[in-house]
């Protein structure tokens, strides 16, 4: 019977060494996978900045259009604005002789967040230099509008959002362009190259 039970026992020692795993070979595949993770994770990171950073100018570009659908449908002007982090579009009061008032209590229709990776760095409006802080842009019923642009500065690149005067917006790499050359006085004659 002693031979039975030791047999049994080297069987049973042999067994536990095949399906068993030693602490070793854990760390060892540990060490594997934080490697794997230490290579693979910043890039899936920087891909999700990406992303929605993206999704962000994606935003940002349909606001004029947005501002101007609203303008139609409320049959008001429509602003938008930037604050230090955010855009904002909101309803115009107008005056009860048609003029916009600098109502300071106007109610927000839309805020886009632009977060820490982005911010506002110059702006335009209607051909002349605006402080970022205080960039204004109206859009009316009729579907006229200001005419300026806003560029905004991600990790050292430059994008610029141009808007047209009849509400027309493009997005653009790199510095905003002089919106003074797009402007003429009135009586005058402009020659388009």
């Amino acid at each position: 019977m002693l031979r039975i039970s030791q047999a049994t026992s080297n069987a049973e020692r042999r067994r536990s060494r095949l399906s068993g795993t030693t602490m070793i070979e854990i760390i060892v595949v540990l060490a594997i996978l934080v490697i794997i993770a230490s290579a693979v994770l910043p890039r899936v990171m920087a891909m999700q900045r990406s992303q929605n950073a993206k999704q962000l100018e994606a935003k940002i570009a349909r606001l004029p259009a947005e501002a101007a659908a609203q303008a139609y449908s409320l049959q008001i002007p429509v602003r938008l604005r930037t604050s230090s982090d955010s855009i904002i579009m909101e309803k115009v009061s107008v005056g009860s002789d048609g003029s916009i008032s600098n109502d300071t209590q106007s109610e927000q229709i839309k805020e886009v967040n632009l977060g820490n990776d982005i911010r506002v760095d110059n702006a335009q409006l209607n051909g002349q230099a605006s402080t970022s802080d205080n960039w204004e842009w109206i859009v009316y019923p009729d579907g006229s509008s200001d005419s300026g642009a806003v560029e905004f500065e991600e990790d050292k690149s430059h994008y610029s959002l141009v808007i047209t005067d009849h509400a027309a917006s493009q997005w653009i790499e790199g510095d905003m362009p002089d919106q003074t050359q797009n402007t003429w006085t009135a009586g005058t004659l402009a020659q388009r190259t």
